[in-house]
């Protein structure tokens, strides 16, 4: 996959967040969802910008750890403060596909493996697809029907609903 095609998936996905959020205001952005077990649209959106913000830090130090996450409670309360975060988050991707080490902690230890930057970048897009997906829970619990139609769901699952229409 080329560096375009990489940056163009993550500006689409990030396209799709940025216009359901314009849409919320303070109070349903920050409201505990039943579905989600109690968390926010905000806590979630918070969750896909700490994963991009983690994998630009380690690119520069050559090692990620999507383990130590900021968790800035602003991303979770103010979505014009998330919507300004989410706009950095796309003009920062990495630009070369360089190695990197992925630091992930377990009860037994940390463990390291070998990637590389785009590999991360597609780890971090179908996060937060998946991460959509539970965005697009909780605001049909409160009551938002306007959803893009294709809002959290895979690359993978649209192309198959395509080619099964066919």
């Amino acid at each position: 996959m080329s560096q375009t095609a990489v940056h163009y998936s993550v500006s689409h996905v990030v396209e799709q967040l940025r216009e359901v959020l314009n849409v919320l205001d303070a109070t349903e952005y920050t409201k505990p969802c039943i579905s989600l077990s109690g968390a926010s649209l905000g806590q979630h959106t918070r969750h896909i910008i700490d994963m991009f913000s983690k994998l630009e830090m380690g690119y520069q130090a050559g090692v990620v750890n999507y383990d130590q996450r900021d968790r800035d409670a602003t991303i979770e309360t103010d979505p014009d403060f998330a919507l300004m975060k989410m706009v950095k988050l796309v003009s920062t991707l990495p630009q070369d596909d360089v190695r990197l080490r992925i630091q992930s902690q377990h009860p037994t230890g940390d463990v390291f493996l070998d990637s590389t930057a785009y590999r991360e970048i597609l780890y971090c897009l179908e996060h937060c697809i998946h991460h959509m997906a539970l965005i697009k829970v909780g605001l049909l619990e409160l009551g938002i029907a306007n959803i893009p139609e294709n809002f959290g769901v895979a690359y993978s699952t649209i192309a198959y609903k395509q080619q099964a229409a066919r």
